[in-house]
């Protein structure tokens, strides 16, 4: 029975660390890109001018770049203003985007 039950134990814990983890990266990509939107936002209003854009990002950052043409491009005025948007070092998911697809 105490084998048993630090069995249990130790699944419950695992479980519990797990989600922690998850949490805690949950978080920690939320706080980044609040950063990288932060930044953006700070470049539109004070250095772009109305210019063409293009983004560029590869790997982990690539994540915060299709969320970013997400919040920012897709149906939106600011699409006119993209130019192109490489995106590397990851899979983006063929229905992610609707409207920028084609452009």
């Amino acid at each position: 029975m105490q084998e048993f039950m630090r069995h249990v134990f130790v699944k419950h814990i695992s479980v519990l660390i797990s989600q922690t983890i998850r949490w805690l990266a949950i978080n920690a990509f939320a706080t980044a890109y609040a950063d990288i939107k932060a930044a953006f936002e700070y470049y539109l209003k004070n250095y772009n001018h109305g210019r063409p854009i293009i983004i560029a990002s590869h790997s982990q950052g690539s994540t915060h770049a299709l969320h970013l043409l997400k919040d920012y491009f897709e149906n939106k005025p600011l699409q006119k203003q993209l130019v192109a948007a490489y995106i590397v070092g990851m899979t983006i998911p063929t229905e992610f985007f609707f409207i920028l697809e084609n452009v």
